[in-house]
C-alpha cells in the first residue's frame, strides 16, 4: 500500500477512522488495536498495543491483545484491512452469540471478518502455535462455531494493495446505498 494500513483513505476517511465510527454505532466501547508501533495521533477511543512479533501474524496480534482483555468478556477480532464492515454485522453477530459458539459472518457463502469469540477461547487462542494460526485455535474450540449469513459484501473485501481499494472504491461508487456514512 506505500503507508501502514491505518493510514489508508478510503473516500476520505483514513481505515481506523471508518473502524472507529463503526464501532461506535454498533455499541463497541473499548478497542484495543494492536500496531508494530504507535504512530501517534489515533482515535482516543483505541487502547494501542504494540505487538513485539508483527511478522509472526494475525495470532500474534489476538495473543498481544487478549492480556489486556476483561475477564470473562467476549470479544470481536478486526482487521484494519476490512475498514467497511458495517455497524449492522457487529450488532448482528452479537445478537445470536450463544456464549459459547465462535460467531463468523458469511456472505454467499464465504466466510469473513470480524470473528467473535467467547471470553473462553482465549485460553486456546493463547496456546496455539504460529503454524497453526488463527483458523487453527478456532478448529481447536470446543464450543463449535456458528456461521451467520450476512448481507455485508464488506465482511470479505481484504483491502492489501492499491489495486484493492480502487476496486472496492468502484463497487462503493455503483452502489452509493452500501456505502456506511460517517
Amino acid at each position: 500500500m506505500g503507508v501502514p494500513k491505518i493510514d489508508v483513505k478510503f473516500a476520505g476517511k483514513t481505515f481506523l477512522e471508518w473502524i472507529a465510527h463503526i464501532f461506535k454505532e454498533a455499541g463497541i466501547e473499548k478497542s484495543l488495536l494492536v500496531l508494530r508501533y504507535d504512530p501517534g495521533g489515533l482515535p482516543q477511543n483505541f487502547q494501542i498495543l504494540i505487538n513485539p512479533h508483527p511478522d509472526r501474524g494475525i495470532l500474534s496480534s489476538l495473543q498481544t491483545a487478549i492480556p489486556f482483555l476483561p475477564p470473562k468478556t467476549p470479544f470481536f477480532m478486526q482487521l484494519v484491512d476490512h475498514p467497511l464492515v458495517s455497524g449492522d454485522t457487529y450488532i448482528k453477530m452479537a445478537q445470536v452469540f450463544d456464549g459459547m459458539k465462535i460467531v463468523i459472518p458469511v456472505f454467499i457463502g464465504r466466510k469473513g471478518h470480524p470473528v467473535l469469540f467467547p471470553s473462553e477461547a482465549k485460553d486456546i487462542i493463547m496456546n496455539t502455535k504460529d503454524i497453526d494460526g488463527l483458523r487453527g485455535a478456532i478448529r481447536k474450540w470446543p464450543g463449535g462455531v456458528q456461521l451467520l449469513d450476512v448481507e455485508d459484501e464488506a465482511i470479505l473485501w481484504n483491502i492489501n494493495s492499491k489495486e484493492d481499494l480502487t476496486l472496492y472504491e468502484n463497487r462503493i461508487k455503483a452502489n452509493e446505498s452500501k456505502m456506511p456514512k460517517l
